[in-house]
């Protein structure tokens, strides 16, 4: 069985070299650029294998981009520092020269060359003729509605932060005002022991009301992230990703790092290296602290009140 790899990316017309722009102007995946021979080596933080070994590279985000076995010619270190080297590296990756003066964290890392061995559906064997042209419209649309998503995620995380706190916003002077009006109150008969109940009753219920409308907002919140997080494996996007592994435990980070490739753990890595512990309250437990302090809040006012009232 064949290895398998990622091949997402997608190389914008600009980005390309010179001689190819003309073919690809909307930009073209970099596994369709294999298939049509004009890309032979991919640049990552690990060799894709050995030398004669042969992989299958795959592209997670366009199915209808086509499956390739590659047979693995050479394996090199990076050492950028002439512009030979850059044009060589340009000549065998498609990428333009610019694009790899504009991203110096690849100087150094591992060149896989290959050599297309089968253009393949591997249950079949059948041999396509993609059409680049049909490819590249097909790849730029799913990236563009894939980009919608991610920003619509992004809006409905922002618009249910805005909605939980405006409510607050209204509910928490009214309380504040409640406790502050009966807290120095001197007047402790049994009609205002009734009010303050009558009072007290409704703002934990609307406190209430407002914690548990926000918990419902909070996990819709979090099924944006979890989507866009989906998004930014698919387009090679980190932020989200980065956020949602910074804020676990070591424990948690540390299992997370054992089920996940090797490219992606020394980027998690570095990050962790870069932050270690993340103090980190959230939103769940702000909720939850607030509720309970205006709660215990008013709990004490009224026990206060029967003890000055009755006793």
């Amino acid at each position: 069985m064949f290895k398998r790899h990622k091949m997402d990316f997608f190389i914008k017309s600009n980005e390309l070299r010179a001689e190819l722009r003309t073919n690809y102007p909307d930009g073209i995946y970099t596994l369709d650029l294999i298939h049509y021979g004009k890309r032979r080596a991919t640049t990552r933080d690990h060799a894709l294998g050995q030398v004669g070994e042969r992989v299958i590279l795959y592209n997670s985000l366009n199915p209808d981009c086509i499956e390739a076995i590659v047979e693995i010619t050479e394996i090199e270190q990076l050492n950028i520092q002439t512009s030979e080297d850059a044009e060589l590296w340009s000549q065998k990756e498609g990428w333009s020269v610019n694009y790899l003066l504009e991203n110096q964290h690849l100087w150094n890392k591992w060149q896989t060359t290959f050599e297309l061995v089968n253009h393949s559906n591997l249950q079949t064997g059948h041999t396509p003729n993609p059409t680049p042209v049909e490819g590249d419209k097909m790849s730029s649309k799913n990236e563009e509605s894939l980009l919608e998503e991610y920003k619509s995620c992004d809006e409905l995380v922002g618009r249910l932060d805005v909605l939980i706190w405006q409510m607050a916003a209204l509910i928490f002077p009214i309380t504040l005002a409640g406790l502050t009006y009966f807290g120095v109150s001197t007047n402790h008969t049994v009609d205002q022991f009734i009010i303050l109940v009558v009072v007290g009753v409704g703002a934990v219920t609307l406190i209430l009301t407002w914690y548990f409308l926000s918990r419902q907002w909070y996990a819709y919140q979090l099924l944006a992230f979890y989507r866009m997080r989906e998004i930014e494996s698919n387009l090679d996007l980190w932020h989200y990703r980065y956020a949602a592994f910074i804020r676990l435990p070591g424990k948690k980070r540390k299992l997370h790092l054992e089920s996940i490739s090797e490219d992606e753990k020394e980027k998690f890595q570095k990050i962790e290296s870069a932050f270690g512990k993340f103090s980190h309250f959230g939103l769940h437990r702000s909720l939850a602290f607030i509720t309970l302090i205006f709660v215990i809040g008013w709990m004490a006012l009224v026990i206060r009140e029967v003890i000055l009232t009755f006793l």
